[in-house]
């Protein structure tokens, strides 16, 4: 299955997240996958992959994910979340890749936690 095929079936086709991505966690900024429209730049890649191992700068200024602004709420170490007035983001961490769900108004957060985490959690059974 291409990396594509993950983003189309498992983050868009779950109907929780409204758009998807799946970029390297080498911190390069490279965008494997996206949905249609979705465009989020290497840089803000790159600082999406460094808030896992220092919040500090999302926590001052917020994510900044597909030109958009979010305030951050919290990163545990394998997630990162998001939210702006009723839309949100969600990224979950894994070897190689970062996994990311952006919901909209009407999506209960967790839904689009829970499908990113499927990808997430698979891509992690499965090496990466």
């Amino acid at each position: 299955m291409s990396w594509q095929q993950y983003v189309d079936t498992y983050l868009i086709g779950s109907g929780k997240c409204s758009d998807g991505a799946i970029v390297s966690a080498a911190g390069d900024g490279s965008v494997w996958a996206r949905s249609p429209g979705f465009q989020l730049s290497p840089q803000e890649a790159a600082l999406l992959v460094k808030t896992f191992s220092d919040s500090s700068q999302a926590a001052a200024s917020g994510l900044f994910v597909g030109g958009r602004k979010y305030m951050f709420l919290r990163c545990d170490g394998e997630a990162v979340y998001g939210k702006e007035r009723e839309d949100g983001v969600v990224i979950m961490k894994t070897r190689t890749a970062l996994v990311i769900g952006l919901y909209t108004k009407g999506t209960v957060p967790g839904e689009c936690a829970t499908a990113v985490g499927r990808v997430a959690d698979y891509l992690k059974q499965h090496g990466y």
